[in-house]
């Protein structure tokens, strides 16, 4: 009740900008949705709207998102721009119709690395996922390999969060890691 008494009084005065810390905090998930339904709607009456918050996952909500971290901006970006940030590129998982060897593949453009993750799971890092996947499937086809399945993966913010945040601190320990928590694993098809 105290969450949503203090939002009305932001809103009072139809400001042009609202600054809020952490509003959803200790609210429950229903009157949270319907929290960020409302910056929505204000957002589309031409409001904007800074929100701190400590649930990482209300930065779908968002059209930019800035990382803070050990008091340092680590990442401001768009949704999408800062998920290629923390995976070093757009993710495509390719599921096989049989084992297939990852090294045994042709160089395709635009994938910057491949990961195999089991006998028939791939999962490759590219710059443009819609041009890569049939680019792809044909790289399979061709050392006589069939794919069941293709499909871009979207990690969650936590997944982003936790990438960002840890290749930040291991750059503050003086390495210098490969972006992102999934890149870190990716070796390059030979």
């Amino acid at each position: 009740m105290q969450r949503r008494l203090e939002l009305a009084c932001a809103l009072v005065h139809a400001p042009s900008l609202l600054i809020l810390d952490e509003p959803t905090a200790g609210i429950d998930p229903l009157l949270r949705t319907q929290v960020w339904q409302e910056f929505d709607r204000l957002r589309q009456a031409g409001v904007t709207v800074i929100v701190t918050t400590q649930y990482v996952t209300e930065a779908e909500y968002c059209d930019a998102v800035a990382l803070i971290s050990e008091g340092s901006l680590i990442a401001y970006a768009t949704r999408q721009d800062m998920r290629r940030q923390a995976l070093g590129g757009e993710v495509i998982e390719v599921e096989t119709g049989a084992p297939i060897d990852a090294r045994a593949l042709p160089a395709v453009e635009g994938v910057m690395s491949v990961r195999q993750q089991g006998p028939r799971q791939l999962l490759f890092i590219v710059s443009d996922a819609g041009v890569a996947t049939p680019q792809i499937n044909d790289a399979i086809e061709q050392v006589g390999g069939t794919v069941d399945s293709s499909r871009e993966y979207r990690p969650t913010f936590d997944e982003v969060f936790a990438a960002l945040v840890t290749a930040h601190a291991e750059r503050r320990q003086g390495a210098a890691p490969p972006t992102g928590e999934i890149a870190q694993a990716v070796a390059r098809p030979r």
